[in-house]
């Protein structure tokens, strides 16, 4: 393993054992009482699996589920614990960056073991890729998308494909820039990913497949993150781009035009394929994807992209 930065043959992707207990983790936004939890128990226990709360989120720290150091102490706990098998992150909203430089990476690292969560989560996958080299998911919090216990098909079935290390396909992609390529599958939310440019938390994505989303950002919003990447040279180094789902990206003024005006440019910015359509974001129904993971990508001139992950 590295804890400088990601090199393809450093990739180590865990797998939940049969049984395995998930310990439910607070590294950004908190909820109001534990009771949320209850369904996303009992669906894990309906699948023989135990799901139970890492002590260390009992206060509110404004938008925080708890303070930086105690949220930090409960994650490094949680993959320290060999009687946890999972981490399953309680929920988005803000703060997972601001416990990065607080987390005990080489004992992280020492147990490894995945680490399932979204949105705001996207900071832990990427750096926890950057600084050991291990795969994570991201697709799936306990709250709010386990709080009726119950999934979609689509989030169910690449749940436990990613979980047990199987391989996952999607097909029927638009293409916006034929051809094919194949390395690291990294991204995630896009406000996330360019927020840990510049710092030591962010892989190395020259290779990569990229895949990124957002929710509640303007168009001219997407349009300063995209100009971000482009600026910092990601789009050159990169593989292929997958753009998933912009979820509430209206603009105010309706003379801005639509956010998918700004994605189409993506395609002139990248040497590589570029599909759209990944069924991955703030939607109910979304894929389950391990970040780090090997990944192919198709993308024909004459019909549809197709992205394969190993």
């Amino acid at each position: 393993m590295t804890t400088g930065g990601y090199r393809p043959f450093d990739r180590l992707r865990p797998v939940l054992p049969a049984g395995g207990t998930i310990a439910i983790v607070a590294p950004a936004g908190g909820v109001p009482s534990p009771d949320w939890m209850n369904e996303a128990i009992r669906y894990f226990a309906g699948r023989g699996h135990e799901a139970r709360l890492v002590p260390g989120f009992g206060r509110s720290d404004r938008y925080l589920a708890d303070g930086d150091a105690e949220r930090a102490a409960a994650l490094v706990t949680a993959f320290a614990d060999p009687s946890i098998a999972a981490v399953l992150a309680l929920r988005g909203g803000y703060g997972s960056a601001r416990i990065l430089d607080r987390l005990d990476w080489p004992r992280m690292a020492a147990t490894p073991k995945p680490l399932l969560g979204f949105s705001d989560i996207t900071a832990l996958n990427l750096a926890l890729l950057r600084r050991t080299g291990m795969v994570s998911f991201t697709g799936l919090n306990c709250v709010p998308d386990l709080k009726d216990g119950v999934l979609p098909a689509l989030n169910e079935r690449t749940l436990w494909l990613a979980l047990r290390g199987e391989e996952l396909r999607f097909g029927g992609l638009e293409v916006q820039r034929p051809g094919h390529a194949s390395g690291p599958l990294i991204g995630g939310c896009l406000s996330i990913l360019t927020s840990l440019l510049g710092t030591d938390y962010l892989p190395d994505l020259t290779g990569a497949i990229l895949f990124i989303e957002d929710v509640n950002e303007e168009p001219y919003r997407v349009d300063r993150m995209v100009n971000q990447l482009r600026l910092a040279g990601v789009f050159r180094r990169v593989a292929g781009v997958a753009l998933g789902s912009f979820v509430h990206c209206e603009p105010k003024n309706p003379e801005d035009g639509p956010v998918d005006r700004v994605l189409e440019e993506v395609a002139g910015m990248v040497d590589g394929p570029v599909v759209s359509g990944l069924p991955y974001g703030h939607t109910p129904e979304r894929c389950v994807l391990p970040v780090g993971a090997h990944a192919e990508l198709t993308a024909p001139a004459d019909g549809f992209g197709h992205l394969s992950v190993q």
